[in-house]
């Protein structure tokens, strides 16, 4: 399922049974595993250097089978989510997610 208003870069790789609603930016190099949720007006990131290198190379998210990202949640470059992992609205994750874990915040932590 694709939601109004989706921007999906080229060079994206999406598993089966993905939901990606409204808003949500999904840049180039991303993974999106099977069964993965991403909610409305999500931002994924692949530029580390924010173009201030002439010559770089962008690194995308990978988010794995069965992960949750809450709305208008940011994920930066290179960022793993792991499987069956969960990350609350409105949360910047600047590092990797373990999987099974529920993270939120800004930038995003763990909670139980």
């Amino acid at each position: 399922m694709i939601g109004s208003h989706v921007v999906i870069e080229c060079d994206t790789v999406i598993g089966d049974r993905v939901s990606i609603q409204s808003g949500a930016y999904i840049t180039r190099y991303c993974i999106l595993e099977d069964d993965v949720f991403i909610g409305p007006g999500v931002v994924t990131t692949n530029d580390p250097f924010l173009g201030r290198r002439k010559y770089q190379e962008n690194i995308g998210c990978t988010i794995r089978r069965g992960a949750a990202i809450g709305a208008n949640s940011t994920i930066l470059p290179g960022v793993d989510i792991g499987a069956s992992a969960t990350v609350g609205a409105g949360s910047v994750v600047t590092r990797n997610v373990p999987p099974g874990q529920t993270w939120w915040g800004n930038p995003a932590v763990r909670h139980r």
